[in-house]
């Protein structure tokens, strides 16, 4: 019978599939994600970061400008954007006493007669451009302290009332010129006193003095008015009471000014207030 012939010359493979390379490996395929993982999450959190950095920043910067802008509030007048009374005081501090001049009151004539005549809003219009003017005028420091009063310094070697009496004048020249507030013409005239600090004084002291010659001013056809010693024997008690304690009382008490006629010169819409 016939057999099966078998060639025993060549081997018998016994081995499996062929093994994958090692980069192919599961275990290995695991690492690189991993790795391309905690990449993405790095910067990711890098990005974070970044965004907090300038999320702070911002928000300090932010802050900062509420200070700064409070700080200004705090020592200006919102109407007029002069120094109110705590930052004229503020102001004379760092500036310092001895190198004041002259102190000048400035009070605007009849302005109760304004807000009557006209309303309260052509008021404020008024006050803020008297605020214009008198912030304009060249050597002087002016603040807003309450009402229709202004308070202001001169800085400079009180070594002459001429100088200090130029810039009161100014001060009333430039006040007196007619303003066009909507369909109005008016013209408001203030009184100005000044206190010439030729002699050590007290600032509640050098305040008086102008407060009293500012009422002499009202009196004089020029508006300008110096102190002297002789002021304060027709000054009364209450007046002088007022003038001490202006600045510490945090507000003017209404009706301290006197009363001066309301002149209308002509039936139009020009108006002379004072």
């Amino acid at each position: 019978m016939g057999g099966v012939a078998l060639d025993l010359g060549s081997p018998i493979s016994c081995s499996g599939p062929p093994h994958p390379s090692e980069d192919e490996t599961p275990n290995n395929q695991l690492r690189r994600e991993n790795a391309d993982l905690r990449e993405r999450v790095a910067r990711l959190e890098e990005e974070v970061r970044a965004a907090e950095n300038l999320h702070l920043r911002n928000r300090i910067a932010q802050l900062e400008e509420d200070v700064l802008a409070a700080r200004w509030e705090a020592a200006h007048d919102p109407l007029t954007g002069l120094l109110n009374r705590a930052g004229f005081l503020d102001h004379l501090v760092g500036l310092g006493w001895d190198k004041v001049g002259a102190y000048l009151m400035v009070d605007v004539d009849d302005f109760k007669q304004v807000n009557d005549l006209f309303g309260h809003d052509i008021g404020d219009a008024v006050l803020s451009t008297v605020a214009q003017r008198l912030a304009a005028v060249e050597g002087l420091i002016i603040a807003r302290i309450g009402g229709d009063e202004f308070a202001g310094v001169v800085i400079g070697q009180p070594t002459g009332w001429q100088r200090f009496e130029a810039v009161a004048k100014e001060v009333v020249r430039a006040i007196a010129v007619p303003m066009e507030i909507r369909t109005f013409l008016l013209q408001v005239m203030a009184s100005v006193g000044v206190a010439h600090i030729d002699q050590p004084a007290s600032f509640d002291e050098t305040h008086r003095r102008a407060d009293a010659a500012m009422y002499r001013a009202k009196e004089l056809p020029g508006r300008v008015a110096r102190w002297t010693p002789t002021l304060d024997n027709s000054e009364t008690e209450q007046h002088k009471a007022l003038a001490s304690t202006v600045f510490r009382s945090g507000s003017l008490p209404d009706g301290t000014g006197e009363a001066l006629p309301v002149k209308i010169p002509r039936q139009r819409s020009q108006r002379q207030i004072g």
